[in-house]
């Protein structure tokens, strides 16, 4: 299972020019839907980052307000207790868990099709809405943000980067956001509608960094294989230069992706940038952060698999459980078919 690198703490990664860079202008970062804390994602590059982060929820902004830490930890910190969307006043529909809480409302027939207990309306609240470009704009109050967005609204993550086209197109290099194959939330826009929307910007697709899948639960896991329907998932989008066949960008656009890649796993992409982002007596160094992110000893893995192995041998009825949440926790990583 990857964990973002405590990339700030890495002896390698210190001496870089790279982080001297990142230590003269930290990384301006945005964190969308923050309920449960700043993304880890960004509190991995420590006094490298300055977080802007949104929370609409009244409990869920007074948690991460208290939290003295959060200061503490990085350069900077923004809170705004604010709806991201249109600029417009809207319902804010309120669910049973309050993580599920959404500018849109759920649809009745998917939750109860897949008995989604915690997709359940509790009422909904009137909230003003603000657009993103209206905030990091040159006039807003925090200019310059969105080098790398980290969004998930419950399904509004479309209607809230509709209205931020000036930041997609100047500012933003990397996006990790929740996005929906399914139409769980009413009138929710897709996958696909948010890779349309991003194209524009030179933000393509990368990859998933998680799935989530969901059935009616009418097969007993315990005592059957079989497969789920994809709810949604987290992916990342990325302007990659590297797709052209003569890659130009400033200096900062190389520093911000080679970042967004070692947080997320993209390992290989960040090594393919290194070069950009270092001269030859950098090289080496950025390769150890890399590597150091990534390393996986195979004796850890051993050991994962015998535990599930022991789980199952020791509750029969319950194996396929232990071996599944085994294979869970790898289940976004490499692709071995091309391995021989």
């Amino acid at each position: 299972m990857l964990t973002p690198p405590d990339l700030a703490a890495l002896p390698s990664f210190q001496t870089t020019r790279l982080a001297e860079r990142l230590r003269r202008e930290p990384l301006r970062l945005i964190d969308i839907g923050a309920r449960d804390g700043v993304s880890d994602l960004f509190l991995a590059l420590g006094k490298l980052a300055r977080v802007l982060a949104f929370e609409p929820d009244e409990e869920g902004f007074a948690a991460l307000s208290e939290d003295r830490a959060l200061r503490e930890r990085l350069a900077e910190v923004l809170l705004r207790r604010e709806a991201l969307g249109d600029g417009t006043r809207r319902p804010f529909h309120l669910m049973s868990k309050a993580t599920n809480h959404s500018l849109l409302p759920t649809n009745p027939t998917l939750v109860d099709r897949y008995r989604m207990e915690l997709f359940r309306p509790a009422g909904a609240i009137e909230m003003d809405t603000s657009r993103l470009d209206d905030i990091v704009g040159p006039t807003g109050g925090a200019p310059g943000f969105g080098e790398i967005i980290k969004i998930d609204t419950q399904a509004s993550e479309h209607l809230i980067l509709s209205h931020a086209p000036q930041m997609l197109a100047d500012t933003t290099i990397a996006v990790i956001a929740e996005v929906w194959f399914c139409e769980i939330y009413q009138g929710a826009p897709s996958f696909a509608d948010l890779c349309q929307l991003l194209q524009p910007a030179g933000l393509a697709f990368y990859g998933f960094t998680s799935f989530f899948l969901r059935s009616g639960k009418r097969v007993d896991k315990r005592t059957s294989l079989g497969r789920e329907r994809a709810l949604y998932a987290d992916a990342l989008f990325v302007r990659d230069p590297l797709d052209q066949s003569t890659p130009v960008a400033p200096q900062r656009h190389w520093d911000v992706l080679f970042v967004a890649a070692v947080l997320t796993g993209y390992f290989d992409l960040a090594l393919e940038i290194a070069p950009r982002v270092g001269d030859a007596d950098d090289l080496a160094a950025l390769s150890t952060v890399v590597h150091t992110a990534a390393a996986a000893p195979a004796a850890d893995l051993v050991a994962e698999a015998q535990a599930a192995f022991a789980a199952a041998a020791a509750d029969p009825a319950n194996a396929m459980v232990a071996l599944g949440r085994f294979v869970d926790r790898w289940r976004s990583t490499f692709d071995y078919g091309d391995v021989r």
